[in-house]
């Protein structure tokens, strides 16, 4: 033994550690801004995909409404218009912004005789934009978002078959 003992030598020890230390230097704060990239990304995905329920929840809303509103309709014409209306003023009451409505009915219910079970079928279409949440890599720009409902129409309303 040298006669130095541990605690002499634990100075030494520190002091060494320490000057390495400056090699490191910078690295928490590389570490700090890859951290709030990646936290910033997970947010917008959080978004988006409270987004997406929110619209799909909404689209089911409208193609509901639409189908309630085509079915109490006496011909098919005028169940395509309510229809057409009813998905509007749903979708826009629900505050969703889409930048394209498509609305198909399905009205061959219209032609059963009366006192036979029929129904009406519609199917609402949404085209959503993520325009503002582009930030996001492999996020499309547009989603489109497809609903169907179907009503049953009263068995024993007259109805006007028209093509």
């Amino acid at each position: 033994m040298t006669g130095r003992s541990a605690v002499a030598l634990l100075p030494t020890v520190l002091v060494r550690r320490l000057r390495g230390a400056g090699r490191e230097r910078g690295s928490v704060t590389i570490e700090t801004a890859i951290l709030a990239v990646v936290l910033l990304l997970l947010i917008l995905l959080a978004v988006a995909a409270g987004r997406t329920v929110l619209a799909a929840s909404a689209v089911a809303d409208a193609a509901h409404d639409a189908a309630r509103a085509a079915s109490l309709q006496t011909d098919p014409p005028t169940a395509r218009q309510a229809a057409d209306r009813a998905a509007h003023r749903s979708l826009s009451g629900n505050g969703l912004q889409c930048q394209s409505v498509n609305t198909s009915v399905d009205t061959t219910g219209f032609t059963a005789p009366l006192g036979q079970p029929a129904q009406v079928r519609v199917e609402v279409g949404c085209t959503l934009s993520y325009a503002k949440l582009a930030a996001l890599p492999g996020l499309t720009a547009t989603k489109m978002l497809r609903q169907e409902f179907t009503s049953p129409l009263d068995r024993y309303r007259t109805r006007t078959v028209t093509p």
